[in-house]
């Protein structure tokens, strides 16, 4: 069954801006969104996962490296449904939110749930059949909750997963954010995307031009606005190239046999 995305946020008042909308619209299984800070990425997240609540049978979790980090998505859906759409006031919905005792989770009488899991205790990761997952800032995940815990419980049934994040450094993230960049059509079911901060027009009106992005840029560390801001995975420490992005400077080069057997093969 599928729901329309678009009927759930005009219910909830959510107005994607143009790069959310193609988060939103790609019908890839695991999408993998690399953000800036306050591009919007947990309200994506959560409202993209918000519309799939509403088909029964479903199970799905957001998944944090601490249940803080978890709790970003979560207060999302919350204060759409339980709040904004009153859904607190029937007791047939159960629920709990208390990021202290590690109980942030929502049922609903069509029992379809979701609920909050951290990555601190991953022996509370097992033995669950997922729907769908989202994966909390996923840079700060280690790459076998993902492999060892979570992928495993979307296989029975065809679940998807969302990686909304800001970078990094080169780590298994982008490992997985470079599968929804390949042509080779046995990742079809990845699609990812490098969000920088100004993408989002409701706080950077002007986008790159916007004077608080270049307050920001000539009041901090390079690496810094790098990897927070413009949402680069080049950004860690002892880099030798600072300029070098690997979306810019690395291209597929086509073997040419006349020059290797000349000696002549150059590397560019």
């Amino acid at each position: 069954m599928v729901l329309s995305k678009q009927k759930y946020f005009d219910l909830v008042g959510y107005v994607p801006h143009p790069k959310q909308k193609l988060f939103h619209d790609s019908p890839a299984r695991f999408r993998v969104p690399c953000c800036g800070r306050r591009f919007g990425k947990s309200h994506m997240a959560g409202r993209d996962c918000g519309a799939e609540l509403f088909l029964p049978k479903q199970r799905f979790w957001i998944v944090g490296p601490t249940y803080d980090l978890a709790e970003k998505e979560f207060r999302v859906i919350w204060d759409d449904l339980i709040i904004g759409q009153k859904l607190g006031l029937d007791k047939r919905v159960k629920k709990a939110y208390s990021k202290r005792g590690g109980e942030m989770w929502i049922e609903f009488p069509w029992q379809t749930r979701i609920e909050c899991r951290s990555a601190d205790h991953p022996e509370n990761l097992v033995g669950e059949k997922l729907n769908g997952a989202i994966m909390s800032e996923a840079a700060k995940h280690r790459k076998d909750t993902w492999e060892r815990f979570i992928r495993p419980a979307l296989a029975d049934a065809k679940g998807w997963a969302t990686f909304p994040t800001t970078p990094e450094g080169f780590n298994w993230l982008y490992d997985l954010w470079a599968l929804g960049r390949s042509p080779n059509p046995v990742f079809k079911d990845y699609a990812s995307w490098q969000f920088p901060s100004w993408d989002n027009p409701y706080v950077y009106p002007l986008g790159i031009d916007d004077p608080e992005v270049a307050l920001i840029k000539a009041t901090v560390l390079p690496a810094f606005f790098d990897q927070e801001i413009a949402a680069m995975f080049n950004a860690f420490v002892g880099k030798i190239y600072e300029e070098f992005q690997e979306v810019t400077h690395v291209r597929e080069v086509k073997f040419n046999p006349a020059c290797a057997s000349t000696g002549a093969l150059r590397t560019h």
